[in-house]
């Protein structure tokens, strides 16, 4: 055995051996040496095989959440969710168990008694959060394999919600009873019309528009009580083309805002917002759904309406590009429902195929 046992006090020993190419060391109870030299032997052949952990025998999970998040990138408005997942759901259920100690057993009994009171997409957000602080601490080599692998399709959250697109009628309703310039008309048309999130809508500039496109290169997203602009979602910019009535609905907004500016003694530029107050001030996301909201209508709920209208024509790289999704499967799991007789047609095709 490639390891050595020592007794530090009764019921104590300290084993060490090597793993990684390092000298590990802990320190276990243990009623004999009979009984350390046997979880040497445990310790010694997980090395073997790659299936040690690294993290601290010391170490929580509590702990480990607080350091994931503390070196976790993303967002504001992200790493405040990640916080309210941590402190009110992970911490109380799995915090006082060492990381390394840590098992699928654990995990199912948690989202169990969740069950009882959360919604499954609520249930979801706080798998994806525990699967991405896990899947650092695998990488780490803090331990061996994430235990929620082990769960896949076997914790009570259920399907994702269908994306639910909005009320056409309302929404030509709504753009209706407001006046041309008016930021939240502009808003409302630029989510049916390109699909555009709320962030992207607020934070679109005229210097992105042209006779036959735009281009989505910022957004505008809320980071507790302020809002910053930050770069698309999923990091790159994309071009959407337009067609003949939104490029004269543009042009029309164009001049409205520009009259509304010169009466303030304002010339309107390339830098100004296209969803902007009259002042040149940009619309700011959450008064924008708040306005949605008060006028019965679900904001992204209107993205949807864009998509599901889009899928069921134009291919699916096209339709996934235009709403700046990071792949096509993404699309295509999210507004799968959209398409009940795709598989009637792919039957009759079969059939006309092979006579």
């Amino acid at each position: 055995m490639s390891g050595h046992v020592r007794k530090r006090s009764p019921g104590s020993w300290e084993i060490r051996w090597r793993a990684g190419g390092k000298i590990r060391t802990t320190t276990i109870k243990a009623k004999s040496q009979r009984a350390a030299e046997i979880e040497l032997a445990k310790c010694v052949a997980a090395a073997a095989i790659g299936q040690f952990s690294n993290a601290p025998a010391r170490l929580t999970c509590a702990d480990w959440f607080d350091q994931w998040h503390a070196s976790f990138s993303g967002a504001p408005v992200t790493l405040t969710n990640y916080r309210s997942v941590i402190d009110r759901h992970l911490k109380p259920s799995l915090g006082a168990i060492k990381l390394r100690e840590l098992g699928p057993i654990d995990i199912k009994r948690m989202f169990v008694e969740l069950a009882k009171t959360l919604k499954p997409s609520s249930l979801g957000q706080i798998r994806n959060v525990l699967a991405s602080s896990l899947r650092e601490a695998e990488r780490l080599d803090m331990i061996p394999r994430s235990p929620l692998d082990r769960l896949r399709g076997a914790l009570p959250i259920g399907p994702s919600p269908e994306a639910r697109p909005a009320d056409k009628n309302s929404i030509d309703r709504a753009i209706a009873a407001l006046p041309i310039g008016d930021p939240r008309r502009m808003a409302l048309y630029l989510a049916l019309a390109l699909g555009l999130r709320r962030g992207e809508i607020c934070g679109l500039r005229w210097r992105d528009v042209s006779d036959g496109a735009i281009m989505v290169r910022e957004q505008i997203v809320p980071a507790g009580k302020q809002n910053i602009t930050k770069g698309p979602k999923y990091g790159s910019t994309r071009e959407i083309k337009i067609g003949p009535k939104v490029a004269e609905a543009l042009r029309q907004h164009r001049l409205a805002v520009a009259e509304q500016l010169l009466v303030l003694g304002v010339r309107l530029t390339t830098d100004h917002p296209v969803c902007a107050h009259e002042d040149g001030r940009a619309l700011r996301p959450g008064s924008l759904t708040g306005w949605c909201s008060r006028h019965g209508i679900r904001l992204h709920g209107v993205r949807h309406l864009n998509a599901s209208t889009l899928i069921a024509t134009q291919p699916l790289p096209i339709v996934s590009a235009r709403l700046g999704h990071s792949r096509p499967d993404i699309t295509l799991r999210t507004y799968s429902h959209v398409l009940p007789g795709q598989d009637d047609a792919a039957a009759e095709a079969i059939d006309a195929a092979i006579g």
